[in-house]
């Protein structure tokens, strides 16, 4: 027994509905996946920036406890010092660009594997450049002429008067540690000074311009 023509003219915008709806919803899914990977690649090459900089200071960057928007900070700006870590931020967009324009060509089981791979290319990239990025901002840091970090202008220790470490550079001030060195003028490593905040009584900084 056939149904009612106006039954099934009715049941046609509910299931074109139904449609758009799910359209819209594996759209949604998509952009939530891109804008995953793309998070975790500014992450990734934020980590390794912060890590290769404060390693060339002999400082260990597990045990500064950096909140997670300070390192995907260092993973967006640190294109500034280097345009070829963008080549990075670059491909993933291609990949993006390419995904949306034959998703609905590609298998889950091609894409999965597809993805996979680029994952792996993006990271075989992105380490060496980061972390090359990372050792030369920490060089330039090191050197009395082009170092960007703020001159200790005076510190004194509690119950003492005395201005000390004055033309020293402030590397980090986090929680309990102040780490400090003096700016080398030829190229080697410089001292790096780790001051405890409670036998300081205060410092001050200026910014060399």
């Amino acid at each position: 027994m056939s149904k009612p023509i106006g039954e099934s003219q009715a049941r046609e915008p509910q299931r074109e509905s139904e449609s758009a709806k799910q359209e819209d919803k594996r759209s949604a899914d998509f952009i939530k996946d891109q804008l995953i990977i793309l998070s975790f690649l500014v992450l990734y090459v934020g980590i390794v920036d912060t890590e290769a900089y404060y390693s060339a200071f002999g400082v260990r960057y597990q045990l500064l406890s950096f909140p997670s928007f300070h390192v995907m900070y260092r993973g967006l700006t640190a294109v500034r010092a280097a345009w070829y870590l963008a080549i990075p931020y670059v491909l993933i967009l291609l990949w993006f660009y390419f995904e949306e324009r034959h998703k609905d060509r590609l298998s889950p089981g091609t894409r999965i594997l597809v993805s996979s791979m680029m994952a792996i290319v993006l990271v075989s990239i992105s380490y060496p450049i980061a972390q090359y990025v990372g050792f030369q901002e920490a060089y330039k840091d090191m050197n009395e002429k082009t170092s960007r970090l703020p001159m200790i202008a005076c510190l004194r220790y509690t119950d003492d008067k005395e201005c000390r470490y004055q033309h020293h550079r402030l590397l980090l001030s986090i929680g309990d540690e102040i780490i400090l060195f003096q700016p080398v003028s030829r190229p080697s490593y410089p001292n790096v000074i780790h001051l405890k905040r409670g036998g300081v009584d205060e410092f001050t900084t200026s910014q060399v311009q």
